[in-house]
């Protein structure tokens, strides 16, 4: 009879997957309380910061409106597009400029699984040849750079002002050599498309693979999905 009394009077314990932990970030002027689960298992970058001693947990960064984690060079709505994509068990339907938010700010967390989301739900979009080439640069998809300088050469028109600003001199003189090519090579032995921008292009997709390859790499280390998340609404189980 004591020991029941006893046992029945015991401090209560955390469950160590069904218990949720909260952050709050302040972005912009805007705060957001969200669980912090998602962001420490898809995140290295999230996981090491909330594995730091943190001393006494009312004071910590996050821990409540008075004293939220500060995120810079985030807009608001770049991070809601992130959150909407993050804490939903089916990708939502997001505007072109939203998926490039998400992809923006999952390059900058490495948040992996969610790049790849963003990167498969932006290659169904319609894409213009010169954001392929721009975006495959800023975000390091070559995938995007190979179609976009590709789909400019088999055009074979001259680019427009607007085209050649945004692509870069250097890009320019490599669409109008590789066209050069094309043409002189027009005959029953025409050379592939794809191998003549790996030719003209090499350095800089070369420099875009390096970088793409660290995403990856970091894929392939991280524990699979259904291992590390729990079958509860609002993660990203099934994609």
């Amino acid at each position: 009879m004591n020991e029941t009394k006893s046992s029945d009077q015991s401090t209560p314990v955390h469950d160590d997957v069904f218990y949720w932990e909260n952050v709050v970030f302040l972005v912009e002027n805007m705060l957001f309380n969200v669980p912090r689960y998602h962001f420490e298992s898809f995140s290295v970058i999230f996981k090491t910061m909330f594995a730091l001693p943190q001393g006494d947990s009312l004071n910590v960064d996050g821990s409540s409106d008075e004293r939220p984690l500060i995120l810079q060079g985030v807009t608001a709505q770049e991070f809601r597009s992130l959150l909407s994509v993050m804490l939903h068990p089916e990708p939502p339907v997001l505007t072109k400029e939203a998926w490039i938010a998400v992809l923006k700010l999952s390059n900058m967390w490495r948040l992996v699984n969610i790049r790849n989301i963003a990167i498969r739900q932006m290659s169904e979009k319609e894409i213009s040849f010169v954001d392929k080439i721009i975006w495959g640069r800023d975000y390091k998809v070559v995938d995007w750079m190979m179609t976009g300088y590709g789909g400019l050469i088999d055009r074979g028109d001259v680019l427009s002002l607007d085209e050649g600003m945004r692509i870069g001199v250097q890009g320019v003189i490599g669409i109008w050599r590789s066209q050069d090519i094309s043409r002189r090579n027009a005959g029953r032995y025409r050379r592939d498309t794809r191998g003549i921008v790996l030719e003209i292009f090499a350095e800089e997709i070369g420099d875009v693979q390096r970088e793409e390859a660290e995403y990856n790499l970091a894929e392939s280390r991280a524990p699979s999905r259904a291992s590390r998340e729990p079958s509860e609404p609002g993660t990203m189980l099934g994609w």
